[in-house]
């Protein structure tokens, strides 16, 4: 979060991988999200992912993605 405040970026894309806490993921997303403007964007695990109100984007698949970025301009 550090970091993020330092650099203040326009768009934060991170993946969640298998065998983190969905405690410590959600204070994570939910700093995140209390802390700046950053727009969110988030890949990994699907099961993970479900649990987990990110305040982003979530893409369960690569094709997601994809089609996602192919079609918008994050404006």
């Amino acid at each position: 979060l550090q970091c993020i405040e330092k650099i203040k970026p326009d768009i934060l894309f991170t993946t969640f991988i298998v065998g983190q806490k969905v405690t410590l993921l959600q204070k994570f997303c939910d700093d995140l999200h209390n802390h700046s403007n950053t727009k969110l964007f988030f890949a990994g695990n699907p099961d993970l992912l479900r649990l987990v109100n990110t305040h982003g984007k979530v893409f369960y698949k690569l094709d997601e993605f994809d089609r996602f970025f192919s079609n918008s301009s994050l404006n």
